[in-house]
């Protein structure tokens, strides 16, 4: 139980209602928080060249603490986790292996010789600003009165010619600040539906069918940001943060972005955007477990770690 704490620590949960998404008029907001802080961060992270166990989060970031003269906020921005010494985790893990004398799956013994490690403070911080990755959140959610599952009961779609034009300026407005990869996240809540998992994953699943249609109009062709869509559904006995059914489907893989090779003012962009997050890293507690999340907040409207408890 005690690596198990120290893996995931007891929070707060300040970034979370007990409503569900399907009930919150921020449900966006939750259901960021809920990727990002959850225990399906791999569906989302891997394919952005990221380690759910390995990486350093920051949910909701105001864009004007990262770029002059930018508005509103970057849902999830991540970047990778690194040791002070790859030489301490190398002796971790062998004592660990001598400790199990062969028992347990391999990566369960690597990941308890990294999170003792990181418990000993062990982790690099303020950490690499290499690779950086950004993601654009948009929440739509099966009405709660829906007798069936129809693109008709699905609401907040954003799929007006509008609202589509909107986020991509939002999507290309990433990839000109300088992040190798953007990724468009489009969250599907399907709220409780039956309570059990197998209804859960069933509805999360089929809604994500019905709204295709819209889903792939979202970026166009050459654009080299990844577009994947999260339909998650809640199970009897919680809300979406303790117990839910998802399903995750990658509709385009992130590319590299070219801008950082081809256009220089990106470049200069990325620079500064390196030195203002190495600046709000350094001020931000070392992390003595595994995954790093911190919240930009909007009640202290201060950048701290994720289950510290504001004064609002």
């Amino acid at each position: 139980m005690g690596h198990y704490l120290a893996l995931n620590p007891p929070r707060v949960q300040y970034l979370f209602t007990d409503k569900l998404l399907v009930e919150d008029a921020s449900r966006e907001r939750q259901a960021v928080g809920i990727i990002a802080d959850g225990p399906d961060t791999d569906a989302v992270l891997n394919p952005l060249g990221l380690h759910k166990y390995f990486s350093w989060i920051l949910v909701g970031v105001q864009k004007s603490r990262l770029l002059a003269s930018t508005v509103g906020e970057v849902d999830i921005l991540a970047g990778r986790l690194e040791w002070n010494d790859h030489g301490e985790f190398e002796r971790a893990l062998a004592a660990v292996i001598e400790e199990k004398k062969g028992k347990g799956h391999p990566s369960c013994i690597e990941l308890l010789a990294a999170v003792r490690l990181a418990n000993a403070g062990g982790l690099k911080w303020p950490p690499p600003t290499d690779w950086l990755v950004a993601i654009e959140a948009k929440c739509s959610y099966l009405s709660p009165q829906a007798g069936s599952i129809s693109r008709e009961h699905v609401k907040s779609t954003k799929a007006s010619t509008q609202k589509v034009a909107h986020l991509r300026r939002q999507v290309n407005g990433l990839l000109y600040a300088g992040f190798n990869r953007v990724a468009l996240l489009d969250v599907i809540a399907t709220g409780p539906n039956g309570g059990d998992w197998l209804t859960a994953t069933y509805v999360a699943d089929e809604t994500r069918r019905v709204m295709l249609q819209d889903l792939d109009k979202r970026l166009p062709a050459a654009c080299p940001a990844g577009h994947c869509v999260y339909s998650i559904g809640a199970v009897a006995g919680g809300n979406e943060a303790s117990r839910a059914a998802v399903s995750a489907d990658w509709r385009r893989a992130a590319q590299d972005s070219p801008l950082l090779v081809k256009d220089p003012v990106v470049r200069e962009h990325r620079k500064e955007l390196e030195g203002n997050l190495l600046d709000i890293l350094a001020a931000l507690p070392k992390p003595l477990y595994l995954k790093a999340v911190y919240c930009d907040c909007p009640d202290c409207r201060q950048v701290h770690l994720e289950g510290k408890q504001c004064s609002g």
